[in-house]
């Protein structure tokens, strides 16, 4: 399966507010959509301050201090290299005990993690 395929999937199986095409356009329009055989990606810059308090869209902000993952499958080191630009942060929803813990990470810590570094 593709990575976009189980991207896809995984919206499907668990339905968020809107369907994944949705998303995609909400992502084309307001962040970063990228799709390769390798990886599929694609997020949006946040205030990582305000996504700490409000949904990561209310935190939408074109010149944020964090990326926020709305999703991703595949091959991770060569997502991180395809980010738009520099952000010293990176932030993501895991799913915990039935709900969504929230994440925020510095990217260096994320690049030394998924290329086999130590933290």
């Amino acid at each position: 399966m593709t990575p976009v395929a189980r991207i896809r999937k995984e919206y499907q199986d668990r339905p968020e507010s809107h369907t994944f095409e949705w998303y995609l356009n909400w992502h084309m329009d307001h962040g970063f959509v990228f799709s390769t055989p390798s990886f599929f990606i694609m997020g949006f810059a946040v205030d990582s301050d305000l996504v700490r308090k409000v949904e990561p869209m209310a935190a939408f902000r074109a010149k944020g201090d964090c990326w926020y993952i709305a999703a991703m499958a595949g091959d991770m080191v060569a997502a991180w290299s395809i980010l738009p630009w520099k952000l010293p942060l990176l932030a993501w929803h895991r799913d915990r005990d039935g709900g969504k813990d929230l994440q925020i990470w510095p990217i260096e810590k994320i690049e030394r993690l998924t290329k086999g570094g130590k933290t």
